[in-house]
């Protein structure tokens, strides 16, 4: 090999290093390890900004009445506002260390708690309800009671409409179970009571679903909880309406034309990602990036919806599935999302959570074939042919092969809790 060449060879390797060299200088300039610290951005709403429910009805009557009537406006309350599922008639709930009596007294529902052995008594008021067993594969009640610290504490006992009994969670396993005098208090996962209502630092809680505009704060020793009601609420999902009232009050009187804003972000036109954040609010596996989420706030910037492993238990099963709430979520691997449009809008009317088509058509109920034969209409020309099941039989409903009923696997198999598989 002439000198000519190995000099050339030499040259290019050395300017190959120093532009590699100066490429990593750059990359280094623009990704830092360790990452700049998160900017927390100023809240611009505030949990005054919210009027409630009653203040809408007023001009929106009609869709108020829908939601009144719906899961979400009876979805949760104070025990004499909503239907208590659950027989608190004095009758025993048998444990191996103690004996629980629901009970309903001339004041206030309550679990009357006495030890075995020592014949102590302990009495918990049931201060708030979630659930009112609504839900078609099983539905449940849950009761919480409020503490000196200023949280509501989710009480051990709970309610199944599809079993008609009470359940626990038990440690360990964290599946539900009936109670039977083989489980003992302290092998209850909710005993004592610790999971809270609202989004808390270093306290295990429930997040801010069950519930409208919850919010959490710790205040020195103790905490400070503020909800506007535990129903779902219109502003839940429209945002805080205050200003909105105060706009078209003005309209109405006369004080104001001609005005820029109505108040109120419309939800007319959302993209399917942006519809979809709107219940993934709830309905969705999120794990907390900062507290202090409230509705008309970029849910992102509160919550990781797409990466929800971080900092939890895994939610998923071998099969990619949510193993126990926040299924709905599962619609984002739904070949109607992926190679489609589909929002949960297009198969539920989100005032009266009633079942609707593509087209907004009311439908019967959650199994009528029109809210899938809108859009696949070619399916419906001969069904017995597409579904290999006589036509009008529970086999050949479109949702029977491809949204069956799944029992949530997170929670064991003794207390029925299927959900319809939205994947």
């Amino acid at each position: 090999m002439n000198t000519r060449l190995i000099s050339t060879i030499t040259i290019l390797f050395f300017g190959l290093s120093l532009t590699g060299c100066s490429k990593s200088k750059e990359k280094q300039k623009r990704f830092q390890i360790p990452p700049p610290a998160f900017v927390s951005k100023i809240s611009h709403v505030n949990f005054s900004d919210f009027i409630g429910s009653e203040q809408c009805g007023e001009c929106h009557e009609g869709i108020y009445t829908d939601w009144e009537n719906s899961t979400h406006g009876n979805a949760g309350g104070d025990p004499d506002e909503v239907t208590m599922i659950a027989p608190f008639n004095g009758s025993p709930i048998f444990f191996r260390d103690v004996t629980v009596y629901p009970e309903k007294n001339d004041y206030h529902y309550q679990f009357r708690i006495i030890h075995n052995k020592s014949m102590k008594e302990q009495t918990i008021t049931v201060e708030a309800v979630v659930g009112g067993g609504f839900m078609t594969g099983g539905g449940t009640q849950t009761y919480f009671g409020k503490y000196e610290d200023g949280t509501y504490k989710f009480l051990p006992f709970d309610y199944s409409q599809a079993e008609k009994s009470w359940f626990v969670q038990v440690k360990g396993s964290e599946v539900w179970v009936k109670p039977t005098e083989h489980i003992s208090l302290n092998q209850l996962y909710n005993w004592p009571p610790h999971r809270v209502l609202g989004e808390m630092d270093e306290i295990s809680n429930c997040q801010n679903c069950h519930g409208s505009q919850i919010i959490g704060k710790k205040v020195g020793k103790n905490y400070k909880t503020q909800f506007t009601t535990l129903a779902i609420n219109c502003e839940s999902c429209h945002g805080p309406a205050k200003k909105h009232v105060s706009i078209m009050s003005d309209i109405v009187k006369g004080k104001l034309k001609n005005p820029t804003t109505i108040g109120i972000n419309s939800l007319t036109g959302l993209s399917t990602t942006e519809s979809l954040n709107l219940c993934f609010q709830c309905h969705a596996v999120k794990t907390p990036l900062k507290n202090g989420y409230l509705p008309g706030e970029n849910l992102q910037e509160y919550y990781s919806l797409r990466l929800s492993q971080l900092g939890n238990q895994n939610p998923y099963g071998v099969d990619g599935r949510i193993k126990t709430f926040g299924y709905q979520q599962n619609h984002l691997f739904s070949d109607c999302f992926i190679n489609g449009a589909m929002t949960c809008t297009s198969c539920h009317n989100p005032h009266s959570q009633g079942y609707q088509d593509i087209n907004r058509q009311q439908l019967v109920d959650r199994f009528d074939d029109r809210q899938c034969t809108a859009c696949h209409s070619s399916k419906a020309n001969n069904v017995s042919a597409h579904t290999f099941h006589q036509e009008k039989s529970i086999g050949s409903n479109c949702v029977s092969c491809h949204m069956p009923f799944r029992q949530q696997a997170g929670i064991g198999h003794e207390i029925k809790f299927t959900r319809s598989d939205h994947t």
